[in-house]
């Protein structure tokens, strides 16, 4: 909006994109069968849910530790408590987490943990929008 590129957003974006990554990881679940059968090629299909649950992890769990460093560090200073987005930040850490943890192999068990993830994924977005609202209204 200030037409350009400042601290706040490059620091901001690494979070970010560890949450796309997990978000991407999810949305593929479902269709890795379908993806397979059709001679697609990604990260599913080539390495196997497995791969996928634990990248999903990785991903999630680098946010939370940048979300940690961001907070703890003071770097985008104090408008917005960044404590609260590092402790919020443990919903779809453990969500991946225990998705690594599950037998996926089942379609059954594989949706429910995709539904986990979104459920994680939206809670974690809503409980950061009310807490930067509250921010900065107050």
């Amino acid at each position: 909006m200030s037409g350009t590129i400042d601290l706040w957003f490059v620091i901001l974006s690494l979070p970010i994109i560890c949450y796309g990554l997990y978000f991407i990881m999810t949305v593929e679940m479902p269709d890795i069968d379908s993806d397979r059968a059709s001679g697609r090629s990604n990260l599913l299909v080539n390495f196997g849910l497995r791969i996928g649950t634990m990248t999903a992890l990785f991903a999630t769990g680098m946010a939370t530790i940048l979300f940690f460093i961001i907070a703890y560090s003071g770097v985008l200073g104090r408008t917005i408590d960044f404590w609260y987005l590092a402790l919020f930040s443990l919903v779809p850490l453990s969500m991946a987490g225990y998705g690594a943890l599950r037998d996926l192999r089942q379609r059954e068990q594989l949706l429910s943990q995709v539904r986990l993830n979104f459920i994680a994924m939206m809670g974690f977005l809503v409980l950061v929008t009310v807490i930067s609202g509250m921010a900065i209204w107050a």
